[in-house]
């Protein structure tokens, strides 16, 4: 019965794990959508973002083609060993390489904003990689005599070393190929063997954890550890950032800003970076159950698989909050978001403004109605104006004789005309 227990929760985990990664896998499709499209993002930190975009979609096709070759294999399609079917080991051999390039992601991640923090003018600014600057001062290492290579060398370090960081930082397809290798290396290395293909020789598991357990909870609890300090360090460049700004003076707009900039990038970071610490943190969990288990007298295979399945299960979770993360907290993404879906949207906002009730009242205060309001009003208006005379006013709006309406000049008799004298004077004749 307690077994049974067991089972019911691995399958739990099972159906969970999959429909997180089915939800993953296009959130994470469409966040790569909006960040090619949204600004106030570094090229260098929009690059491995998408990366780790990449890098969740891969680990979820991983996981779900291995699901779906277990299904197979339980019903009848193929070896009924897991260590002879290539689909589960091309599966996992994936699922390891995106656990190192999700880790290696979020280290460069924080790397690169302790580079625009150190470096803002040159760093913040810089929109590619300058390699005819970068050839033209490897060349003057070349040319440079002994006494003058120290020189050289410092004056790259100074005004190039942004773009040297760009390089590796830009080269993703390098990163994924020495991933890639380290995994192939691991994997040939810790790979479950066996001599026959026939299913009592088949072994629980065919992961690394199964084999070397206690290295794996090691790399892990390294990992989990160093994402905290990347926290730290990320709270710690934030305040920099902050005091920064405000030593800026008027006549430094332009640093001011790159310094906003590293602001609001380094607070929409530090949730994701708060979710990988508590993803690794549960991996970790169930990376040291498993070891208690592994090594215990009594161990149950059901056991065991049901922390293996929960640390792999812990991925799914982060593929699933991390673009709902960048959905809420970048303010050009979630306009992005709010734009695409409005369209459809059933709640759709009106774009005019709601209806206001509108009361007429009168000089007195009294509320009017909606019948011939304007007849209503201007009696009103009569009324009051009758009831409490104004002696100033009417003393204004009497007009005193011989001025006139207008300018209040006085009034010219008509008996009194003028006309041209032949000395050319105009006199006045009555």
């Amino acid at each position: 019965m307690r077994s049974r227990g067991w089972e019911i929760a691995q399958k739990t985990q099972v159906w969970m794990e999959v429909g997180g990664y089915l939800l993953a896998a296009p959130l994470n499709v469409y966040l790569i959508l909006c960040l090619l499209k949204s600004g106030l993002l570094h090229g260098n930190l929009k690059i491995m973002l998408i990366n780790l975009s990449v890098t969740c979609i891969a680990f979820a096709w991983s996981r779900l083609i291995f699901h779906f070759d277990v299904f197979l294999q339980q019903a009848g399609f193929g070896p009924d060993n897991i260590a002879c079917r290539k689909v589960q080991s091309i599966s996992r051999l994936f699922y390891d390489s995106s656990c190192y390039m999700i880790a290696v992601s979020m280290f460069l991640v924080t790397t690169e904003r302790a580079v625009a923090t150190y470096f803002p003018k040159s760093y913040e600014q810089q929109r590619g990689i300058r390699k005819v600057t970068l050839a033209i001062s490897f060349l003057r290492i070349r040319v440079a005599s002994e006494e003058k290579l120290k020189m050289a060398a410092l004056y790259i370090i100074r005004t190039e070393f942004t773009h040297i960081f760009s390089i590796f930082y830009q080269s993703v397809i390098f990163q994924w190929t020495l991933i890639l290798c380290i995994s192939i290396i691991t994997f040939v290395q810790f790979k479950v063997t066996v001599d026959s293909c026939d299913p009592s020789t088949a072994p629980p598991s065919t992961s690394i954890l199964y084999v070397h357990d206690l290295q794996q909870l090691v790399l892990a609890g390294i990992g989990a550890v160093g994402v905290i300090l990347a926290g730290c360090f990320l709270t710690a460049l934030l305040y920099f950032n902050i005091k920064r700004r405000k030593a800026c003076d008027i006549g430094k707009l332009n640093l001011r800003y790159q310094y906003s900039e590293n602001i609001a990038t380094i607070r929409f970071l530090m949730p994701v970076t708060l979710i990988y610490s508590l993803v690794l943190s549960l991996v970790v969990m169930f990376f040291v159950l498993y070891h208690i288990e592994r090594h215990s007298k009594d161990m149950d295979i059901v056991k065991l698989n049901v922390y293996e399945q929960g640390a792999s299960s812990c991925g799914a979770w982060f593929g699933l909050l991390y673009p709902l993360i960048c959905f809420l907290m970048h303010r050009p993404i979630r306009d992005k978001v709010e734009k695409d879906f409005s369209a459809i949207s059933c709640a759709k906002k009106s774009s005019r403004p709601p209806a206001r009730s509108t009361v007429i009242k009168s000089v007195s205060g009294d509320s009017l109605c909606f019948n011939n309001e304007t007849s209503i009003y201007f009696d009103h208006l009569n009324v009051y104006w009758n009831s409490h005379p104004n002696a100033a006013r009417q003393k204004n709006m009497k007009r005193e004789p011989g001025r006139c309406r207008v300018f209040g000049r006085k009034k010219v008799d008509s008996s009194y005309t003028r006309s041209p004298s032949p000395t050319g004077v105009l006199t006045e004749v009555q």
